[in-house]
């Protein structure tokens, strides 16, 4: 039987997935990175990524990469819904927001990752990330989602 409890989790692992460095890997780099570079591209620091959609607020944020991954990620975040035993008809909205802290940026490569030759090593610029479901029934499910390289 579909439940509503599982909602939270769902929101931690996909917002966990979509900005660590796991397997939604593209082209040179991974979605966080491409992220980053178009919000500062952009002039934003903070950005709302709508997981039904595959949409992302503001729209000036945009690259070839990004717009490949925001692609995959309607058909992929149903999926994971119902692997996790809820329903997507229980899910009336589902984002996740990330507000970058440029200035705060961490020089140098990240302790424990090596990087191929031609990867475009993601930055260590600080976020806040939240994830959130809001389900049929008008309950918020949310979740914070530390930075790829705490992990």
């Amino acid at each position: 039987m579909p439940s509503h409890k599982v909602l939270r989790g769902i929101a931690y692992s996909f917002a966990h997935s979509f900005l660590g460095l796991g397997s939604w890997y593209l082209e040179r780099s991974w979605p966080v990175q491409y992220l980053l570079m178009a919000a500062r591209e952009a002039g934003v620091d903070s950005v709302r990524i709508n997981l039904l959609q595959g949409s992302i607020d503001p729209p000036s944020v945009t690259s070839k990469p990004l717009l490949t991954a925001l692609s995959l990620v309607p058909a992929h975040f149903r999926e994971v819904v119902q692997r996790s035993g809820a329903t997507v008809e229980f899910v009336s909205s589902a984002e996740i927001s990330v507000a970058f802290r440029f200035a705060e940026k961490r020089p140098g490569k990240p302790p424990g990752h090596s990087f191929d030759a031609g990867v475009i090593v993601p930055e260590m610029v600080p976020y806040t990330a939240l994830a959130t479901i809001i389900d049929d029934r008008g309950v918020t499910h949310q979740a914070k989602v530390k930075e790829w390289w705490h992990n």
